[in-house]
């Protein structure tokens, strides 16, 4: 005997998951960045952009996130995966650096401005060879602390300050000044 018929039946959809690997690392720029997927794979099978929606991989300060793959169509539910925008490298071009103008010995610590950034996110600047006070000519550098987009850095040039000598006249009141004179 034979038997004909039909049935419906459902397919239902499978749990995303797998290996998640990122496109290229990221640095801080300044601007929004997007990081990359390269491929989600599951044993043999390799998901395409069809398989899943994409969030939270979009941002722009330095620091670790995390990226959330939703799946759709034949896949449901979620995974994610860390992924991190590094701290930029500061270049000197980054500062605006004060021009520095000789000056005159006075005793005192002569004060040097600090160079400034208008860079999101980088850290204290500070000075190395500006505790000054006599005349001469001093080497001055900067470097900048670790902050929140710029890693630290040192070394960079700041210029020659001059400390010039102060000449005193000299004054002579109610002396006695003798020259060639003898004693009888």
């Amino acid at each position: 005997t034979i038997y004909t018929g039909s049935t419906a039946f459902k397919i239902n959809p499978t749990e995303i998951g797998g290996t998640i690997t990122l496109g290229p690392a990221l640095t801080y720029t300044g601007e929004s960045q997007t990081q990359t997927i390269a491929q989600v794979q599951t044993g043999d099978y390799t998901y395409t952009e069809a398989d899943y929606d994409i969030s939270g991989n979009v941002q722009t300060n330095a620091g670790t996130y995390t990226l959330t793959l939703e799946g759709k169509g034949n896949f449901t539910g979620t995974t994610s995966a860390y992924y991190t925008i590094a701290k930029a490298t500061p270049q000197c071009s980054d500062f605006n650096i004060p021009v520095l103008t000789a000056v005159h010995y006075t005793g005192e610590e002569i004060p040097v401005a600090l160079p400034t950034s208008t860079k999101n996110g980088m850290g204290e600047v500070y000075l190395t060879g500006a505790n000054i006070i006599n005349a001469g000519n001093y080497e001055i550098t900067f470097g900048v602390h670790d902050g929140k987009n710029y890693k630290a850095a040192s070394g960079f040039a700041y210029g020659t300050l001059t400390v010039n000598k102060v000449a005193h006249p000299m004054t002579v009141t109610n002396a006695i000044v003798g020259i060639g004179l003898k004693q009888i």
